[in-house]
């Protein structure tokens, strides 16, 4: 504790600012998304963790943070601090 004290800045994953943008920079067709198609399957994970960023983002009230094991057979999509407990946040669409 803190989860700031353990951050590794050789494991990370990058995300953009916002869903609209990678959804415009991956060229995705809208109608993808509404009617969904065996190829879109493939993205939704990504859109989805973009997602679930965002919101934890927006509130504010936490940092998320990446796990990824030592080697890397595994990883937490987020952690989370909240108070003295950590709430580990795997994403799955």
């Amino acid at each position: 504790m803190p989860l700031k004290a353990y951050i590794d800045f050789a494991a990370f994953k990058l995300y953009l600012v916002d869903i609209g943008l990678l959804g415009a920079l991956s060229e995705l067709d809208s109608g993808s998304i509404m009617n969904g198609n065996a190829i879109f399957t493939e993205f939704k994970g990504a859109l989805t963790e973009q997602y679930v960023l965002q919101e934890l983002v927006a509130n504010k009230k936490y940092t998320p943070f990446y796990y990824s094991g030592e080697k890397s057979t595994y990883e937490t999509d987020f952690l989370i601090q909240r108070g003295s407990g950590i709430i580990p946040i795997e994403v799955k669409e």
